[in-house]
């Protein structure tokens, strides 16, 4: 734990104070999500494993933040994933389109530890993209159908067609 706290608190270029604060402020936030899940889901992690995902959510975010160009901050979104909870699947999916018209999708399931289960990736050609996406991702999710599934990725009109929102087009 010392030697945890010692490279918390190291200094880390020109924004260290900041850096600082936010690798603690990251790992409360993992305590405390930790703490949730135990009270709401009765599933708790060891401490190790809680560091080791916020100081990972951390490396990321820092990432992110470092991009500066004339001491100018890039405008970057900050897009998250969280682990599906207790005893549920959560299958994400994207795709893309080349100009050729050829189509290239990604598919990938993972526990409620973020253990993946799954991933594909595989070229198809396809009319549209939101028709790959959801072939791709019923195709996955089929390996589930008796489990509890989130779906996740970037076309909410695949995600509302495959749960059943909105009628497909």
């Amino acid at each position: 734990m010392d030697r945890w706290w010692n490279n918390l608190c190291k200094p880390v270029g020109i924004y260290k104070d900041y850096f600082i604060r936010e690798k603690f402020a990251r790992v409360s936030w993992f305590i405390w999500k930790n703490r949730n899940s135990k009270c709401f889901n009765g599933h708790t992690y060891d401490a190790k494993t809680i560091i080791n995902r916020a100081l990972a959510y951390w490396n990321e975010i820092k990432e992110i933040s470092s991009c500066v160009i004339n001491n100018n901050r890039k405008m970057v979104t900050h897009v998250e994933w969280f682990w599906p909870k207790h005893n549920y699947i959560k299958i994400n999916f994207d795709a893309s389109c080349s100009n050729s018209g050829n189509y290239a999708i990604g598919c990938i399931a993972r526990n409620h530890q973020g253990n993946v289960l799954e991933s594909k990736a595989i070229g198809i050609r396809s009319s549209t993209i939101n028709l790959v996406e959801a072939w791709a991702t019923i195709n996955m999710a089929i390996n589930y159908r008796d489990q509890k599934i989130i779906i996740e990725g970037d076309s909410k009109l695949v995600i509302d067609c495959l749960n059943g929102r909105l009628a497909p087009p």
